[in-house]
């Protein structure tokens, strides 16, 4: 979220362009999806652990 406001920021200042804001965001997006994946994952290991 935060990295998304500072790339909208850069955006309406003009430091960067339309086109490289949607792919900055697009992988932002994607990123994010891998990184709730991986929490997801140790979560469920832990659970699984603490259980054993």
């Amino acid at each position: 979220m935060e990295l998304e406001t500072q790339i909208q920021i850069a955006l309406r200042l003009d430091f960067i362009s339309f086109n490289e804001t949607s792919k900055l965001l697009e992988q932002t997006n994607e990123i994010e999806k891998m990184l709730n994946g991986l929490k997801s994952s140790l979560t469920t290991k832990s659970n699984h652990h603490a259980k054993s």
